[in-house]
C-alpha cells in the first residue's frame, strides 16, 4: 500500500519533532516510506530500515517507547503541556552564528506572529513552528519526498469569525490553522497534531546556543521598527535578507552556514532615521 500525501506529511512532522537534525529528516522519512512504515507507532526494532543511521533508529525507537508509556496512562490526553519559557539575556554580540536555516526562519516567524497578532511568546512559537514546517514540506516536495499539492492554501482558506475554537493566521503568504486550547493558541500540524512551543523553544536553544538572547532581541527590535502592514508585506523578504549563507557546492538539506548578525538590524529603519536620510539625500542633490 502506497502512502498518501497526508500520511507522509504527518510522518515527516513526527520525525522532525523527535529532534532529528533537519538535514537527516528527508532521508529518514524516505527510508521509512520505502519500508511501508507510515507512522512511528508502527516502527519497532525488527522493522526499522537498516539504511537509517543507527543513532537515529535508536532515537526514534526510544521516543516511541516513551510515547507508548504515556498513551497507556492517558490515551485520550490532547493537551499540549506548557513549558515555562524565559528569553535569555544578551551575553555577547557575535559577528556571525553557524546555524542552518530552519531555526532562523522559526525564530523570525515567531517574532512576526507575536507582533502582528498580539500573541504570547508560547502562542507565537507554535505559529513559528508551523510556518517553518510548511516551508520544510515545500522543500521536501521539491526533493521528491512526497507529491506536490497544487491547491493554494491562501486561496482556499477562509477565516471563521464565528468559530470559538478554530483560528486561521495569514502570515508569510500562507494560512496557518490553529486551535484555541486551555493553554492558549496552538498551531495545527499535519495529522491534527498541535505544535508544542516548549519543544520549539528547546530546539532554538540548542541551535542558537549562547547567541539565542542576542538573536531574539535583534529580530524583535527589527520588527518593532516596521508598521504591522509593512512587516506583514515584507516578512519573507527580511528572512531572505538574513538567512545563513550556505557555501557554494554544499549538498544536503539543513546544511549549516553563517548568519551574519549585522544583517539582523539593517533591513528596517526607525521612521526618524528614514526622515534624516531623506534630508541628507536632498542636501546632497
Amino acid at each position: 500500500m502506497a502512502a498518501n500525501q497526508q500520511q507522509v506529511a504527518a510522518l515527516f512532522q513526527s520525525v522532525l519533532a523527535q529532534g532529528i537534525d533537519a538535514k537527516e529528516v528527508a532521508s529518514t522519512v524516505k527510508a521509512l516510506v520505502e519500508a511501508r512504515i507510515f507512522s512511528l507507532e508502527d516502527l519497532n526494532a525488527s522493522n526499522a530500515p537498516s539504511s537509517i543511521d543507527a543513532k537515529i533508529r535508536k532515537k526514534l525507537l526510544s521516543k516511541k517507547q516513551q510515547r507508548s508509556f504515556s498513551s497507556s496512562t492517558s490515551p485520550k490526553a490532547k493537551r499540549v503541556k506548557t513549558t515555562p519559557i524565559d528569553i535569555p539575556p544578551v551575553k555577547d554580540t557575535p559577528a556571525s552564528i553557524l546555524i542552518n536555516r530552519s531555526p532562523v526562519l522559526t525564530m523570525w516567524a515567531t517574532v512576526v506572529a507575536r507582533k502582528l497578532f498580539s500573541l504570547t511568546l508560547e502562542e507565537a512559537l507554535s505559529i513559528g513552528h508551523a510556518v517553518s514546517s510548511s516551508l520544510a514540506k515545500a522543500k521536501g516536495t521539491s526533493l521528491g519526498i512526497y507529491s506536490s499539492d497544487k491547491k493554494s492554501a491562501t486561496a482556499a482558506a477562509k477565516p471563521n469569525d464565528d468559530d470559538n475554537e478554530n483560528r486561521e493566521y495569514h502570515i508569510f503568504g500562507m494560512v496557518i490553522s490553529a486551535k484555541q486550547t486551555q493553554d492558549g493558541i496552538r498551531a495545527m500540524l499535519p495529522g491534527e497534531e498541535l505544535a508544542d512551543p516548549g519543544k520549539t523553544w528547546s530546539l532554538l536553544q540548542r541551535k542558537f546556543g549562547d547567541a539565542l538572547g542576542f538573536a531574539f532581541a535583534e529580530m524583535s527590535n527589527a520588527a518593532a521598527h516596521a508598521s504591522n502592514e509593512h512587516l506583514d508585506a515584507t516578512a519573507y523578504q527580511y528572512y531572505m535578507h538574513i538567512r545563513p549563507s550556505i557555501p557554494s557546492g554544499t549538498k544536503g538539506w539543513g546544511a549549516h552556514g553563517q548568519l551574519y548578525t549585522n544583517k539582523l538590524s539593517s533591513y528596517y529603519q526607525p521612521e526618524t532615521e528614514k526622515d534624516t536620510n531623506l534630508v541628507v539625500e536632498a542636501k546632497e542633490e
